[in-house]
């Protein structure tokens, strides 16, 4: 089951892409978003509350992937809907992005990040374990 289909939508809602003019926090993967590294900002009227969240590139394709197969996703649970779908799936390739995810898109043995992961095949009507 897929987040989104328990979830409210916002009442107002913008999502650009935008480039970092200083260090952010990704709410998502919550590394930190280098100054003048691409990220998506989305800002909404929720709830009565005005929100707003920065997604890195490499949790963009998460957040992707999720639009894409399930209709949406929930700002700030990208990753346990993803890993919600790696047990229902067994899917190694999205096995990789809640890796990625938990890690901060740290790479293990050398410094820096991994590459931003490819955005994982879509759901095909069988793929579910029984």
């Amino acid at each position: 089951m897929c987040a989104i289909d328990d979830g409210e939508h916002y009442d107002v809602y913008c999502a650009q892409t935008r480039k970092a003019a200083k260090a952010h926090k990704c709410n998502e993967c919550y590394r930190q978003i280098a100054k003048g590294e691409s990220y998506r900002h989305t800002h909404g009227l929720y709830d009565g509350y005005w929100m707003q969240n920065r997604v890195c590139s490499h949790c963009q394709v998460a957040t992707t992937w999720l639009s894409d197969n399930c209709g949406g996703y929930m700002d700030q649970g990208v990753c346990e809907d993803i890993e919600q779908h790696v047990d229902e799936y067994r899917r190694m390739d999205l096995a990789r992005l809640a890796v990625g995810m938990r890690s901060k898109w740290k790479r293990i043995r050398r410094e820096g990040l991994m590459p931003i992961p490819k955005l994982p095949r879509p759901i095909k009507l069988g793929d579910a374990q029984a």
